[in-house]
């Protein structure tokens, strides 16, 4: 009778000494207080609780355990939620039931999600399965390797399943071929530890390339296509197996990878980790001659330029690395007046239109094409670059371009053709000159043309120097330009 009053003492000095005595008793009215004890505020007095039922195997008191180990926490009533000592207990007195009957509540935990209270339920109920070495506690142990969200709970279950020994053998070579990456790859890690060897190729491959392997996996061939696919989702070794398809000759490989590089970008992280990830994407990368392997490249070169990790120069020379598949980028870069665009760097122009000029016949003929259809027209200094490149090799087609720009509308572009038109001292280019300087309404065309004309010797520069100097605004510019081109 003291003892039941002990138990619903507000004194927790006294609920304390009533379970002590009650522990041992497996009279129905004993197991009774003890598991209305499991609903106690104080967590000693759970616990104490906990380990008495345990010890006595009371089957009755299996549910009230159970809840008691799963109960959510309740962000509203801290005061009300079960510290993770109470439930480590509550776990342990079900795993130490007669005939295993507590066990399938420990089982159940694995398959809850991880947040909350019911992570602590799932620590609690790995370790207390890694004290019962069987067969049904393996395959629970295996389910909770998967946990990606929580690392504690997965090596938990990891060194309990290496603490098994040959008894986890089988459930781990089935969970490397399951849908979850962590749980593959944690699988082969227990595998590793306990010094397994697989039994032919296909099992080998997959077993390499989860351990990160991918090297010794691409020996075995045609076997390794199926296990890199799979771990095309794995975030750590998706580069890698990426990159060993694409050595098999596997299309998911370059699929594989603009899915990575999609994931980085949507993430938006600068750290090391990720920079390093981009780079060895790029190296990837530059292996790969097709189109659009080159606009994926560009895109992580991208971002890699924002970063700070590559300059201008050094990207035009990896697309010119990169061969004739690289020259449609090229020619897009050079088209480009937005620097923002590809994040273009300054002053590359002339890095792109020589890069062009060295991949050949292919590179020369866009330049042309480039001059030809006038999509250069929007950036003056691109124009400029391309015809000076073009010059020795294409010097007709550069000049055709230049005598069409003297009579555009567009002053930057008639700016352009201008500076050009000096190149050539042919005598059908300077009537061009000077049907630019009457037709040009801004001064500094007008004045670039009085130079150019002055410095190809042409009469008419003088004439066109005059006229201008009737505009007192322009005299003194015009007079500069005589200036410097007399010496």
């Amino acid at each position: 009778m003291l003892t039941k009053i002990k138990i619903r003492s507000p004194l927790k000095r006294h609920r304390i000494e009533a379970i002590m005595e009650l522990r041992g008793r497996t009279d129905s009215r004993s197991i009774q207080a003890m598991v209305s004890a499991l609903s106690d505020h104080s967590t000693e007095v759970q616990v104490l609780a906990c380990e008495a039922l345990g010890q006595i195997g009371a089957l009755s008191a299996i549910s009230e355990l159970a809840s008691l180990l799963h109960k959510p926490d309740d962000p509203r009533n801290p005061k009300g939620s079960v510290e993770y000592s109470a439930r480590e207990a509550a776990a342990a007195a079900l795993a130490s039931m007669p005939d295993g009957k507590g066990l399938s509540m420990l089982h159940g935990t694995m398959s809850s999600p991880s947040r909350g209270g019911v992570r602590d339920a799932r620590l609690a109920a790995v370790r207390a399965l890694c004290k019962v070495p069987d067969s049904r506690s393996a395959a629970a142990l295996v389910d909770a390797l998967g946990e990606e969200e929580d690392a504690e709970v997965s090596q938990a279950a990891l060194n309990g399943l290496v603490a098994f020994g040959q008894l986890s053998v089988p459930n781990c070579i089935k969970a490397m071929t399951e849908a979850k990456w962590w749980r593959r790859s944690n699988a082969a890690r227990v595998l590793l530890a306990l010094g397994w060897e697989p039994s032919d190729d296909h099992q080998r491959a997959l077993y390499w390339v989860l351990l990160d392997r991918i090297p010794e996996a691409l020996t075995l061939g045609p076997s390794a296509v199926d296990p890199l696919a799979l771990t095309l989702e794995n975030p750590n070794l998706a580069a890698g197996a990426a990159a060993g398809l694409l050595r098999l000759g596997d299309d998911r490989g370059f699929a594989g990878l603009q899915d990575r590089v999609k994931y980085l970008d949507e993430q938006r992280r600068k750290d090391k980790q990720t920079t390093a990830l981009r780079t060895k994407i790029v190296a990837l990368l530059e292996g790969i001659e097709r189109s659009d392997a080159t606009d994926l490249f560009i895109r992580v070169c991208r971002t890699l330029n924002e970063d700070g990790e590559l300059d201008g120069p050094a990207l035009v020379e990896r697309l010119r690395l990169r061969g004739i598949c690289s020259i449609r980028q090229l020619i897009g870069l050079l088209r480009c007046t937005d620097q923002s665009y590809y994040h273009k760097p300054l002053g590359i122009d002339r890095e792109i239109c020589a890069a062009l000029r060295l991949l050949g016949p292919d590179g020369t003929a866009a330049l042309v094409n480039e001059l030809s259809t006038g999509k250069l027209s929007d950036s003056t200094k691109a124009l400029t670059e391309a015809c000076a490149a073009l010059l020795e090799v294409e010097r007709e087609a550069v000049k055709k371009y230049v005598m069409k720009c003297l009579k555009a509308s567009d002053y930057l572009k008639r700016w352009a053709a201008v500076e050009l038109s000096a190149k050539f001292r042919d005598d059908d280019v300077e009537p061009a000159i000077l049907h630019a300087f009457y037709e040009s309404k801004d001064h500094i065309t007008q004045i670039l043309c009085v130079q150019t004309l002055l410095n190809l010797g042409c009469g008419d520069g003088v004439t066109a120097l005059i006229e201008v100097c009737k505009d007192p605004e322009r005299s003194k510019s015009a007079l500069g330009a005589l200036e410097h081109e007399i010496g």
